[in-house]
This record gives structure tokens, sequence and C-alpha cells, in this order.
């Protein structure tokens, strides 16, 4: 019969063996850590003399599967986005990291708003940053219709990048779902994350540039209408 020292052996290079076959990363990691601990069990009570060697390979591998099967949970808790969230991402398009981009959506609250609801009024603060998720929005200047903007848009930008009064009103021209944010806090963690920062950043620039195209089409269409 063989020892029980000799079954923990064969069963850490058993566990090896059927481990390498998990198409589930996280079961092969496991698999591994708890066959390299097996393994040092093994060699320390195996053995008249302890082979440093395998030891200390058999914890190199346990650190670093260790590691590896914690950043894949902890990525994995941010790959749960609900249906709106998956909607925002689509919009947005491959522009935030999407551990970033989970942050971005924790922050923000979903609101539901009725037609002729000013989310802006010109030339007074807003403590809030928005973005049309559903929905069509108008963009007035003293009363006076400028641009029409869709969902998938961000709305008061420009405020919150320069900090000074907006510009122009915006209401809803129907039932609205936004998502918004408070503009403090919002910046509390851009200045935490570079890299978040530059991303959304970034993102500002692509809507600025989609609404400005987007409103040159609209002039020429009133102008061709006229």
């Amino acid at each position: 019969m063989i020892s029980i020292i000799e079954f923990i052996g064969h069963i850490s290079y058993i566990i090896f063996a059927f481990g390498t076959g998990f198409r589930n990363i996280i079961y092969l990691r496991t698999s591994l850590i708890i066959a390299s601990v097996l393994q040092i069990f093994y060699t320390v009570y195996s053995a008249n003399e302890i082979f440093k060697t395998p030891i200390i390979w058999s914890i190199v591998i346990i650190v670093i599967n260790l590691f590896q099967v914690a950043y894949i949970l902890y990525y994995k808790r941010f790959m749960n986005l609900s249906h709106d969230e998956k909607e925002v991402l689509n919009m947005i398009g491959g522009s935030l990291d999407i551990i970033n981009f989970k942050k971005l959506m924790n922050a923000g609250i979903w609101t539901t708003y009725r037609e002729n609801h000013k989310l802006i009024v010109e030339n007074e603060t807003t403590e809030k940053l928005f973005y049309l998720v559903d929905g069509d929005v108008e963009v007035t200047i003293k009363d006076k219709q400028i641009a029409i903007i869709n969902k998938g848009n961000f709305l008061g930008e420009m405020s919150f990048l320069s900090g000074e009064l907006p510009s122009a009103s915006v209401s809803t021209i129907n039932t609205a779902k936004i998502l918004s944010w408070d503009k403090s806090k919002l910046k509390n963690l851009m200045e935490k994350n570079d890299g978040f920062k530059h991303e959304i950043y970034s993102i500002f620039s692509n809507d600025l540039i989609v609404k400005i195209i987007n409103q040159n089409k609209q002039s020429i269409l009133r102008t061709v209408i006229n």
C-alpha cells in the first residue's frame, strides 16, 4: 500500500493533469494553486532533506495564480453591466476602459423626464452634467431654437469643462431617459485617476465634433427649406 504522503503526491499530479483541461480560466488557475500546495506538502514530508528549488517554484506558481484569479474576479465584477449600461457603452464606443466605464456608471443617476422639462437654463448655474440615453432635446438661445440633439450625446459638457455658465437652454422634446452626474463629484473622480480623466476628455471631444457636424447639417437644412 502507498503511504498518505505518496497518495498526496499522486493527487497533486492528477490535479495538475486534469486542471490543465479546464476551459474556465478560474477553475484552471485554482487547480494549479491546489496542486502546488499539495506538491509543497509532498516535497517537505517525502524526502530526508528539503529540496528548496521545487518548493520555491511551487510558491511562485501559487502567488502568480492567486494574483490572476483575484484580477479576473475583480474584472468580472465590472463586466456585470445592466441593459441600460450596455446601451450607453455601445453609444459611447470603445473610448472608455471597462473598469473606468463602470466607475462612471456607478457615479451617475438615472432619471426619466417628461417632455418640455428644462434640464439646463441659459446663464444659470447647473450642478449636473447630463447624458441623453433615449429621447430628444432642443437647444435654445433667447427662446430661439438652434439645434435638436438626439440620444447618445452629453448635455452641458462645455459648461462642465470651462466652469462658465451655460450659453444655451436645453429642454426635452419628448420623454427622455437621462443619466446625470453631480459635477463636483465627477471632477473629484477625474482628479483621482489620470487615465479616467483623459478618457472622459476624449469622449467629450468626440461628442462635441459630432454635435458641430449635426448642427451644421441642421443649419443647412433650415436654409434650404426657407
